[in-house]
């Protein structure tokens, strides 16, 4: 990378996107910026039993072991690969490191988040694509790493929930608005709500459908609550949340900013927005009791949850 892709890490924009793209299996891919940590030469890995065939095995980096996955068996299985990746993409996301193999770094693109639409009918292989990034006369999918990083390591979100359904009386009658372009994070947050006894939930795969749908709202045809993604096709969630609580209908509303990237930048950015609270998805356990807490606790300890995911980020 050049000084130029250097100093566009550093940069914020209003619903911008700054996108690393690298090639996988002669196809061009896309990751957000802010999930990367650094572009290292693949590394020399140690095995390890019963790991996922996708995994290349472990290496160490300055005192973590980290998994290194072999991005393009993952989303070509079975393909016999002569030519081995250039580079490993070493991403930090819901409080988790692991590596990725890719065959060649390209550039890292600065675009507008209105460029990114979502899949057209299918969500590309394996069900990781989340938006289609519009550049020039390219079409870019969009990886989602945090459902790849669950797939491999065999994680089930909703497994690892206790849900309080003591309070489903309570919460059956509160609308929800979810914003996620992620299916698979959608699924879970779904799950979860339904099992925790909302039973008013609309689903919105980009911040300007929930948005469009939401802004003309009024009175009793607004949500109780509102959880949104940060990265999403069309408008992020930093812009959703700004243009909502424009309004003063939305001054009332908690706004919840549920994402894999919420580090301490993250957090200021979503606080200038006018976020109720902010919450890593690999915290996923606690968006039900912070819920609870903004909508009938008045949102006071929602606000020290907000403290404590400060806390959090500058401790990862």
């Amino acid at each position: 990378m050049d000084q130029e892709d250097t100093d566009a890490l550093l940069r914020s924009g209003n619903n911008e996107l700054h996108a690393l793209v690298f090639k996988v299996a002669g196809q061009q891919f896309g990751v957000n910026v802010a999930k990367l940590d650094e572009l290292i030469m693949p590394p020399k890995t140690r095995t390890w039993p019963g790991q996922h065939p996708s995994i290349l095995g472990a290496f160490n980096l300055r005192s973590e072991n980290i998994a290194l996955v072999d991005l393009g068996s993952y989303i070509c299985p079975g393909t016999d690969f002569t030519e081995k990746g250039s580079t490993a993409i070493v991403t930090s996301f819901n409080k988790s490191k692991i590596g990725f193999l890719v065959d060649s770094v390209d550039q890292i693109l600065r675009v507008d988040w209105g460029m990114v639409g979502p899949p057209a009918g299918s969500t590309g292989p394996n069900g990781v694509i989340t938006g289609i990034m519009k550049y020039e006369d390219k079409l870019i999918p969009i990886l989602d790493f945090e459902s790849i990083h669950d797939d491999i390591a065999g994680v089930n979100r909703l497994d690892k929930l206790t849900i309080d359904v003591d309070g489903s009386a309570r919460r059956a009658p509160i609308s929800v608005v979810l914003a996620e372009d992620s299916q698979y994070m959608t699924a879970v947050v779904l799950n979860l709500l339904e099992k925790a006894g909302f039973e008013k939930v609309e689903s919105f795969a980009t911040g300007e459908d929930a948005y469009n749908s939401l802004c003309d709202r009024t009175g009793d045809d607004r949500p109780g609550i509102v959880i949104c993604d940060i990265e999403m096709p069309r408008m992020d969630g930093l812009t959703m949340t700004r243009k909502l609580k424009e309004f003063p209908a939305y001054r009332g509303v908690p706004i919840i900013l549920f994402s894999s990237i919420i580090t301490k930048e993250q957090m200021h950015k979503g606080e200038k927005a006018g976020a109720n609270a902010q919450l890593n998805k690999g915290d996923v356990d606690q968006l039900l009791p912070l819920m609870d807490r903004l909508l009938f606790d008045n949102g006071e300890e929602g606000e020290d949850d907000a403290e404590a995911s400060v806390d959090n980020a500058r401790a990862a």
